[in-house]
Parts: structure tokens; C-alpha cells; sequence
């Protein structure tokens, strides 16, 4: 088993998942461009690293990265000193991040230019999944001599994963998986508040609501929101509105004109111009309760 593994990025998802991996007794190295992040993560015992191109010491390493966006992923992996790293020590990079199909071919071929490993791997769950080792996850093609290292990891963070054509393929399904979530989110919101209007007691909607058949992943997140709420942020709502426009440009490269899509994502933008702070993403509800009473008679 694969004993070392480190990670580039640890914010929300990020922290989760260098817990998981410390309760996993892997040792874990870590860096973020936000030195305060690491640090507290370093705490829980993980060994911080000021500068990304010191992460590299060895060998087809595995390197988790766990960033925002493709940009965020080229911004840290494009200096001079990092490039000069890949080339030696040809790590495995195992990006969990979501990117578009588009941007994960960019990434491969850049990476692959300078001798690095690289396997998408996007990630479905959020902080509580990756803290159980429960993420859903979709794996692009590994080489054969890294396969059982990367599976170490893999099966560590993921009970539930596909092995996927090609690296962009595995984004494709992240991001439509995404789109899934958006969409189910305002569902099972806009169905709260219809319970609501019809005098149906909290306490029942705790169990009734998600009783049949139509209950979903997504409307779970937002009835314990419902019966729980809090200000902690889970899910940034910054980051529903970026996969969302990775969701509009599969659309855009496809016949399919969406029914849904203009009306999720302007929803989840109302909710987002309600203010100015972080928020998370079931704050639709709270943009839904304000605006659906008024179509009602």
C-alpha cells in the first residue's frame, strides 16, 4: 500500500480530504497558497510546505490536487521552478478537482509535456463524504506501473468509482453530474416551501419528505439545512455558479437545448446578488422563499 501521498490545495474539500487521509495513516504533505490553511491542517499532523516546487522529492509521488478551477491549477503549476520538478520526479498527479472536458485535455497534454503522471479523478460527496471515505468518483486511464499506488488512494477517499474512457470523459460526467445537483437542489427546495404552504409540520417533513421515490441526495442536503439551519458554509454557492457554466458550455457544444438550465442558473445568480458575503449553496432557499409567495393567490 501506498504510504505517502501529498496534496496541493486544502480549502473546504481540501481539509476534508487531508483528514481522511491522516486517519488512513497516510503521511501527508501539503501546500496552499494561503500558508494559514496548510498550517492548520499541519496541526492535525499533516507536514506543511511553503513552496509548491519544494512538494516534489521523489519519484512518481502522488501529488492530490484539490484547487478551485483550471486557472487556480495553472497558476501553480506553470512556474519555472515547479516545470523544472515534473521533469525530474515525474509525479503521478491525481487531480480531484472539477474542470471542464476541454480544459482537463489542455491539462493533460501540459503536463504530460514536462513528464508528469496525469489521472482525472473528480469527486462527488463534499466535506462530509470525504471525511467518511464515502466520495463517489470518476477515474480517467492510469499507466500500469502507478495503477495499484493511485488505487491505494483512490479507495481510500471513494466507496463508489468508475473508470472512465479518457480524462476528459471523467470531467464530462463530473460536470453533468454537477448539473444533476443544481437542479435537485432547487427542486427539493421549492418543495419545502410547497409543504410549507400546505401546513405540513417540520417534524413530519423530516421523515416524510424523503420517504418515496422522488427523494434525492440533494434533497436530503437541503431538508437537514431546512430542520438545521446554520451559517457554516458547505458547498460554496460561488462554486454551484462555476459548474453550472461548465454545464452551459457541454450544452453549448451539443444539439440539446436545455429546458432547465437558464432558469437554475439565474436562480442561483439572484441568490448570489442577495449578498455580498459567502454563502452556501442552499441560501436558493431562502431566494425562493422570497420571491415564490407573491405568484401564489
Amino acid at each position: 500500500m501506498t504510504h505517502s501521498v501529498s496534496l496541493v490545495g486544502v480549502g473546504v474539500l481540501g481539509k476534508a480530504i487531508s483528514l481522511r487521509l491522516l486517519q488512513r495513516h497516510f503521511s501527508l504533505r501539503v501546500f496552499n497558497r494561503t500558508h494559514r490553511k496548510a498550517n492548520e491542517v499541519a496541526a492535525e499532523g499533516a507536514q506543511a510546505i511553503p513552496e509548491l516546487h519544494q512538494l516534489f522529492t521523489q519519484e512518481k509521488q502522488i501529488v492530490l490536487i484539490c484547487l478551485k478551477d483550471a486557472e487556480a491549477i495553472r497558476d501553480v503549476f506553470q512556474s519555472e521552478e515547479v516545470i523544472q520538478k515534473l521533469t525530474r520526479y515525474r509525479p503521478v498527479l491525481l487531480n480531484i478537482s472539477t474542470i471542464g472536458p476541454e480544459e482537463s485535455r489542455w491539462m493533460e497534454a501540459f503536463f504530460h509535456q514536462h513528464g508528469a503522471h496525469y489521472v482525472e479523478c473528480p469527486v462527488s460527496g463534499g466535506p462530509e463524504g470525504a471525511r467518511q471515505g464515502k466520495l463517489a468518483a470518476w477515474v480517467g486511464p492510469c499507466a500500469d506501473d502507478v495503477a495499484s499506488a493511485v488505487n491505494d488512494v483512490i479507495t481510500s477517499l471513494s466507496d463508489r468509482y468508475v473508470l472512465m474512457a479518457s480524462n476528459h470523459s471523467a470531467q464530462t460526467m463530473k460536470v453533468i453530474n454537477n448539473y444533476c445537483e443544481a437542479v435537485h437542489l432547487l427542486v427539493a427546495a421549492e418543495a419545502l416551501l410547497l409543504a410549507e404552504a400546505h401546513d405540513i409540520a417540520p417534524e413530519v417533513l423530516a421523515s416524510a419528505l424523503t420517504l418515496g421515490r422522488g427523494r434525492s441526495t440533494y434533497m436530503e442536503v437541503m431538508l437537514d439545512r431546512y430542520l438545521n439551519p446554520r451559517e457554516v458554509v458547505s458547498v460554496p454557492l460561488s462554486i454551484r455558479l462555476k459548474d453550472l457554466d461548465l454545464a452551459q458550455t457541454l450544452f453549448q457544444r451539443s444539439t440539446i437545448q436545455s429546458e432547465f438550465f437558464d432558469t437554475a442558473r439565474q436562480c442561483y445568480q439572484n441568490t448570489a446578488d442577495l449578498s455580498a458575503e459567502p454563502q452556501d449553496q442552499t441560501a436558493c432557499f431562502s431566494y425562493l422563499s422570497r420571491t415564490l409567495p407573491a405568484g401564489r393567490d
